[in-house]
């Protein structure tokens, strides 16, 4: 994910969230940095940290309409 964004560091989400978390956001699919922070398990600092490279993917996949 991260390098096509290009950013340095890889996103390591399954070291960093829960498999109940990262269910819930497949559920979910939050497309603002407020809809991540209701996810379950997310707090401020993962948000800080991960809600712009999610909410920039879950965004691209939904109007990629591959879901």
């Amino acid at each position: 994910m991260d390098r096509r964004r290009g950013h340095s560091r890889p996103v390591a989400c399954r070291a960093d969230f829960a498999d109940a978390t990262l269910k819930d956001m497949c559920r979910k699919l939050p497309q603002t940095k407020a809809r991540f922070l209701e996810v379950p398990g997310v707090g401020k600092a993962k948000m800080e940290q991960y809600g712009d490279r999610f909410t920039a993917e879950i965004k691209d996949f939904l109007e990629s309409g591959a879901h």
